[in-house]
């Protein structure tokens, strides 16, 4: 997974690049930090080389992050310190879909321990789905 940092705006032709050098079969996610990636010509980049676009929710953003599938496999970083039932499921539909191979989903680590409770339901609402 390659995250870049919040300053970093859309270069598309730098993205284009870099993507070039990946092995046919590389299983790859971006995490885009900045709201100027979020756009149909950055996921068209993705889905040309099968690179996922990781939908990163932390609560600061005030909405949900952009689920979009550029690839075979989904990526995503739950990392809200709380989510209710509802918003759990919300996800679990959003990211399990017939056309993806795999969903690798990521709960916050902290202290409280929540996230083995968190994954436990999202896996019995993914399975169902």
């Amino acid at each position: 997974m390659f995250r870049l940092p919040p300053n970093f705006k859309k270069d598309v032709e730098r993205l284009r690049a870099f993507l070039a050098f990946f092995p046919d079969g590389l299983r790859a996610a971006f995490e885009f930090r900045n709201p100027s990636w979020f756009d149909e010509e950055v996921y068209a980049a993705l889905r040309e080389h099968n690179v996922a676009l990781v939908a990163a929710d932390t609560g600061e953003e005030g909405e949900d992050p952009p689920v979009v599938p550029t690839a075979s496999v989904g990526y995503a970083r739950l990392r809200k310190e709380a989510y209710e039932p509802g918003e759990i499921e919300s996800w679990a539909e959003r990211l399990t879909a017939p056309d993806r191979e795999d969903s690798y989903v990521f709960f916050k680590h902290e202290d409280a321990g929540a996230g083995p409770a968190l994954v436990k339901v999202f896996r019995e609402l993914a399975d169902g789905a």
